[in-house]
């Protein structure tokens, strides 16, 4: 996520947010950006103390890409019979590198990330990795049982968005408590762009409203 963004987060969620500069394909493909991913997560965890944050709340969070990288670190963690974060945020997350959902047809051109677009981007990441390797695509996992709940934010108008809802709604089925976020009127990337579309600062307000709801009926 973008530095703006993650100002924002830490502000509305009162969090200690640490942003991850991990690499980046075509110079470095999978899984390169997803270990980066967990061994910040394993450091965050460690210097808890040093960072003035919590040790025993975490979340993982982001956007786009990043949600891919959030959403497939809960993936890699359940594996390893790891802790898991308190919570995951999803932001118009890619999850399915087969780019075969309705929303990839109906949203195709003329709304800011176009599907041949999102395409090349896969192409670049997996380079050559099966499509429908979990860690690379989370909604393909056999199961999704037993991964912390989740917020799941949508953009109504984003190639990605069946991406995001089909994610919650097995999420759901799995048993995981998730609140979705359906932005309705709104394009991919929009979150990061505050100071041109007003709303985005309503839907922050609401992606952490609701982020704040689950992580309190966690701990009742």
């Amino acid at each position: 996520m973008r530095d703006k963004l993650c100002r924002i987060l830490a502000n509305r969620l009162g969090a200690v947010v640490v942003a991850v500069d991990y690499r980046l394909a075509p110079e470095n493909v999978y899984p390169a950006a997803l270990d980066d991913v967990e061994a910040a997560w394993r450091w965050a965890r460690a210097e808890a103390p040093a960072l003035e944050a919590d040790g025993e709340r975490f979340a993982v969070a982001g956007d786009s890409s990043g949600g891919n990288l959030a959403a497939a670190l809960t993936l890699r963690l359940r594996a390893q019979g790891a802790a898991q974060p308190e919570l995951q945020i999803l932001l118009y997350p890619a999850l399915d590198a087969t780019c075969s959902r309705a929303s990839y047809r109906e949203f195709a051109e003329g709304y800011n990330l176009s599907g041949a677009q999102m395409a090349w981007y896969w192409d670049l990441y997996r380079a050559g990795a099966a499509p429908d390797a979990p860690e690379l695509s989370p909604i393909a996992a056999a199961h999704l049982s037993d991964l912390p709940p989740a917020v799941v934010a949508l953009a109504a108008a984003d190639v990605l968005r069946d991406d995001g809802r089909d994610y919650a709604q097995r999420l759901e089925a799995a048993g995981v408590p998730t609140r979705v976020v359906d932005c309705a009127g709104m394009i991919h990337g929009f979150l990061r762009w505050t100071g041109e579309v007003p709303a985005a600062l309503v839907w922050i307000n609401a992606i952490a409203v609701a982020a704040r709801e689950l992580s309190t009926s966690r701990r009742v």
